[in-house]
This record gives structure tokens, sequence and C-alpha cells, in this order.
């Protein structure tokens, strides 16, 4: 589970353009919670870099490359301290998750590897964005909870007995902190040109707390930002001030709607 994220100096970021992002100014700190975290904003506040910090620190995608390609990650961590500027704080027991897109699904050759990997890939690639949205579900909770997948972050049986990844193993020890004990799930725009059916099944992965799942989205579409806002397990995160109650007032307006109603 991830507690809080403190942006402390945008320059010293793995993510060069950090100092351009509006939403993300050094001496911000984002809040986390169990269950949903929803972030929403404006186009360029923020809220893609925020997931993309996350998975640069908590190593996801990661943990099942080569030994070269690990090294590759923290060559400038020895030598320019670019992690320095950020804090990530969490657990660091359990590996992190993304929900893949389907084009980035398709991407090299592993469809050819199973009979499951070329069914979802061509499921992927015949079904519009709504269907694709809720494969993608589906296989991300089918991969979590695989008894082949191992939940437990790679520090202590991969990296710990390599002297060069010190500083990383440094970060992790002084940023780890007891929390409740939940997987964590980045979700990258899942309402994206989603029909009101399949806005709705968003709504509800989203919209209550299950059990050892912590999830953070990143949400656009006005009718789910207004409908999620309301719900009680739901950690809403603004990247732009007062974006959530701006976005009522419209939606209200362009549906010719009470305010309170």
């Amino acid at each position: 589970m991830i507690t809080k994220v403190v942006i402390r100096d945008v320059e010293r970021s793995p993510l060069h353009y950090l100092s351009d992002v509006s939403g993300l100014p050094a001496g911000k700190t984002i809040e986390f919670k169990p269950g949903p975290n929803v972030i929403v904003g404006r186009n360029g506040s923020g809220k893609t870099t925020l997931l993309k910090l996350i998975e640069r620190y908590l190593l996801v995608g990661t943990q099942e490359c080569e030994p070269r390609k690990i090294r590759e990650l923290f060559d400038n961590f020895r030598d320019i301290p670019f992690f320095d500027g950020i804090d990530v704080y969490g657990d660091y027991r359990y590996n992190v998750f993304r929900m893949a897109h389907s084009h980035e699904m398709t991407e090299g050759e592993d469809w050819l590897k199973s009979v499951e990997n070329f069914g979802a890939t061509f499921q992927q690639k015949h079904a519009s964005t709504g269907e694709g949205v809720n494969i993608a579900f589906g296989l991300l909770l089918r991969k979590i909870f695989s008894p082949e997948v191992s939940l437990k972050f790679p520090i202590e049986d991969r990296y710990l007995k390599h002297e060069e990844y010190a500083p990383y193993i440094e970060y992790v020890k002084s940023h780890r902190v007891d929390c409740e004990k939940e997987i964590t799930i980045l979700v990258d725009e899942p309402d994206r040109n989603l029909d009101i059916e399949n806005a709705e099944s968003i709504l509800n992965i989203l919209s209550f707390h299950k059990e050892q799942t912590q999830m953070i989205a990143v949400v656009h579409n006005p009718l789910l930002i207004c409908s999620l806002s309301k719900c009680p397990d739901v950690n809403i995160i603004e990247l732009t001030d007062g974006y959530v109650e701006s976005v009522r007032k419209k939606v209200h307006k362009l549906v010719g709607t009470d305010e309170k109603a």
C-alpha cells in the first residue's frame, strides 16, 4: 500500500519534465488511503505523472527484467541522486500492479507464448474501448491472484545481495511505513471513451473498498467524478484546487438539474 507522495524538489526527480507539471509543485503532499483513491484535475495537472512516479519508485514492470536492465534503471541513482527530490512512502512489502491498456498488451511477441495470451490479445484487438477496459481489468485481477504470481516486493530476495543497489535499498528502508496490508493497483484513465453501460461498470469497480486492495486511478469522465465524489469509500485527490465542485456545477448546468439534487 502507498500512504503518501511528497514532492520536495522537482529538479531531483526521475521524470525530467516534472518542473512543467502544474499540479505537482515542490512542497506538494499527496496522501492515499486504503481502498479506492481517485485522482482528478485539469489536463496537464500531473495525474498520469503521479502514477508514473509511483511506478518508478515501486519498480512496477521491472520485477521480471534481466539484471542488466535493472542496473540501467539505477545507473543515475549512483551518479546523480535524482531520486532524492521525491518521497514515496508505503509498506514496500508487496508488488504494485498496473492495468495495461490494449495497445500496451499487444506490444512485442508475448501474445504468441500461450493460447491464453493469444486469446486475450485477439479479444483486445477486436474489442471496443469499453469492452477492452473490462477485459484488461479481468486479466489484471486474474494475474494478481494467480498462484504463479508473487505478491512479494522483490527488494529482499532479488536486490539485497547486490552492492550496486545499495542507494535504492537505503531509500526503501527510510520510506517504509507500517500500514494496512493491501496490494496496490494503478489504473490510468479506465473511463477512456466509454459508453454509459461501461462507465457504470467502472463506477462499480471504483466505488467501494475491496478487501486488501488499494486502487489508485486517474479519472476524467465528469459523470463518474460526480458519482465517485459522493461515495464514502472513495478518497478523491484533486490536483486542481476545487476541481470536483467545478465539475459538479458544469454537469448540473449542462443537464439542467438542480445542483443539490
